[in-house]
C-alpha cells in the first residue's frame, strides 16, 4: 500500500487563485463516506523561489492516510481510439497506464454497468423494453470493447482489481 502524504487536493480549487496566492496558511478538507467534508486543519502555503513561482509547502514527513491503488474507468472510447495503434504502439499505451515498473500502475479500474458518457452508442444491459426483471440482461455489448480493455489492461497489470 502506498502512503499519502499530506498533499494538499485544495491545490486544484486554488488554481483560479494561483497569481494571488501569498504566505498564509490554507485550510483544507477531505470526504470519506463516514465523514464528509473533515476538516483536516492547516498547510501552511508559501510565497515560492527567488522566480516568483508561488507553491503550497507540504511537510513530507507526516502522513495522513493510505491509499490502495490509482486508477480509471475502462470505457468504449478510449478503447477505440487505441485499437486504432499498431499492435506495438497499442502495448506501450497499455504499459504507460497499466505496468507497475515503467508505468502509471493503475491498479484500481471501474466499469461501467450499461452506456457511460464515452460509449460509442446509447445502451443499456437490459435493453428489452418493461424487462424490470432483468431476465434479458447481456454483457454481449461489453464483449466488444471493454472486456477485451480489461484484458489487455491486465496483461500488463495482473493484480488490477
Amino acid at each position: 500500500m502506498l502512503r499519502c502524504k499530506s498533499i494538499v487536493v485544495i491545490i486544484m480549487c486554488y488554481a483560479p487563485f494561483y497569481s494571488t496566492l501569498r504566505a498564509a496558511d490554507v485550510s483544507w478538507r477531505c470526504s470519506t463516506i463516514g465523514s464528509p467534508w473533515l476538516d483536516k486543519g492547516t498547510v501552511q502555503a508559501v510565497a515560492g523561489d527567488n522566480d516568483g513561482s508561488r507553491y503550497i509547502g507540504v511537510d513530507e514527513k507526516t502522513t495522513s492516510q493510505e491509499i490502495d491503488g490509482w486508477g480509471a474507468c475502462f470505457n468504449e472510447l478510449p478503447w477505440e481510439a487505441i485499437c486504432k495503434l499498431s499492435q506495438t504502439d497499442r502495448d506501450s499505451v497499455m504499459r504507460a497506464l497499466f505496468d507497475p515498473e515503467s508505468g502509471l500502475n493503475f491498479d484500481y479500474c471501474r466499469v461501467p454497468i450499461g452506456m457511460s458518457d464515452y460509449a460509442i452508442t446509447p445502451y443499456t444491459n437490459a435493453d428489452t423494453p418493461g424487462d424490470y426483471a432483468m431476465e434479458h440482461f447481456s454483457i454481449d455489448r461489453d464483449r466488444l470493447r471493454l472486456i477485451p480493455f480489461i484484458k489487455a489492461a491486465m496483461a500488463f497489470q495482473p493484480g488490477l482489481r
